[in-house]
């Protein structure tokens, strides 16, 4: 779990993928697996969550890789390296 550059924190699953909880709005937004959509995330076991100096997330997954979660797109577009 981690607080951005945003104050938003950002909380990794075992099951559910990433949470992004925003206290000044109180909204909690899901980045999570979807069967056969290419930009969610390769999958749902999420052990890190990272903001580089450029204020980018990344999240690393159990078997799948290190991935970007791209917020310009909303919600779900991850980008698998």
């Amino acid at each position: 779990m981690i607080e951005d550059h945003l104050n938003r924190i950002w909380i990794t699953t075992s099951s559910f993928g990433v949470f992004c909880f925003n206290p000044s709005t109180n909204e909690l937004v899901n980045y999570s697996h979807e069967e056969g959509n290419p930009k969610s995330l390769p999958e749902n076991h999420v052990f890190s969550v990272f903001e580089d100096h450029l204020g980018k997330i990344w999240a690393g997954t159990q078997s799948l890789g290190l991935c970007h979660l791209d917020e310009e797109n909303g919600p779900g577009n991850v980008f698998e390296m």
